[in-house]
C-alpha cells in the first residue's frame, strides 16, 4: 500500500470513488502500469458527448507497450472514439459487438433494437508484442452475446442502464489477459469487471466517480467476495 503526497493510497485490488483523469494522474506518480484497459464510459448521445472520450488519453499513459485498451461505444460515438485514441498514439486492432439478449418489457429480444447493440474496439500501445489468446481468436467470433435475465448468474444485479453482463467481461478478460496481470477499468459502475477479474485471478485497479453508484457497486463486488470466501 503507497500513500502519495495528495493522501491517494494505491493498492491493487482497490475501487476508487474520483474520475479517472485525475486517478491515472495518481496512478502515473506511483509509476504503475498495466496489463488491459477496459473503458465502459457513460455516453450520451449529446453534443456534450465530445468530453466522453478525453478519459482515453489520461489512461493510456498507464499501459504498458504491446497492451490492450478496449473501449465499449454505441455505433454513433465510434469515430469520435477514434479520433481520441489516435490522438493518444494508440492503434486500432480490431472491433467485437456486444449484444443485449435480456428481454425487453413486450417479451421481444433486445437484439432487434440498434440500442443495445454496441462496439468494443480494441487499441494495442505500440512498441512490444500484442497479448491475446490464440486460442479463442476475436476474430473467430466477434459477437459477445450475453443476457440480464434474472436466471443468468445471481450477482448479474443492475447498478446502472449501460452495466454490461459479467459474461462479457469474462469473454474479453479471457481474449486480452492472462492471470495475474493487471487490469484497469477506468469506468467500474456496476462492478462487472471487477467481479470477472476477481474469479479469473486478474490484478485490478477500478474507479467510480459517483458517490451513490460507487457505493452501490461496492456493496455488489464485497458480496461477491463474501459468497466466495
Amino acid at each position: 500500500m503507497i500513500k502519495n503526497k495528495d493522501g491517494f493510497v494505491f493498492k491493487y485490488g482497490s475501487i476508487y470513488n474520483e474520475n479517472i483523469d485525475q486517478g491515472a494522474r495518481h496512478l502515473k506518480k506511483q509509476s504503475v502500469l498495466v496489463d488491459l484497459i477496459v473503458a465502459e464510459p457513460v455516453m450520451k448521445k449529446s453534443l456534450a458527448c465530445k468530453q466522453d472520450t478525453v478519459f482515453i488519453s489520461s489512461a493510456s499513459f498507464l499501459l504498458k507497450k504491446g497492451g490492450s485498451f478496449l473501449v465499449f461505444s454505441p455505433v454513433e460515438l465510434i469515430g469520435q472514439t477514434f479520433q481520441t485514441a489516435k490522438k493518444a498514439k494508440l492503434l486500432y486492432k480490431n472491433m467485437l459487438v456486444f449484444e443485449d439478449l435480456s428481454k425487453s418489457p413486450n417479451g421481444q429480444s433486445k437484439k432487434f433494437f440498434t440500442s443495445t447493440t454496441v462496439a468494443i474496439l480494441w487499441f494495442i500501445k505500440p512498441g512490444a508484442k500484442v497479448y491475446f489468446s490464440s486460442q479463442n481468436l476475436p476474430y473467430v467470433s466477434p459477437v459477445i452475446k450475453a443476457s440480464f435475465d434474472k436466471d443468468f448468474d445471481k450477482y448479474d444485479e443492475r447498478v446502472v442502464n449501460n452495466q454490461k453482463p459479467i459474461k462479457v467481461y469474462n469473454r474479453l478478460l479471457n481474449f486480452f489477459s492472462q492471470q495475474n496481470e493487471t487490469v484497469l477499468f477506468t469506468h467500474a459502475a456496476g462492478g462487472s469487471g471487477v467481479i470477472s477479474a476477481l474469479s479469473m485471478k486478474r490484478n485490478w485497479l477500478a474507479f467510480v466517480n459517483n458517490s451513490d453508484i460507487f457505493t452501490k457497486t461496492k456493496d455488489r463486488i464485497d458480496k461477491f467476495k463474501n459468497s466466495n470466501n
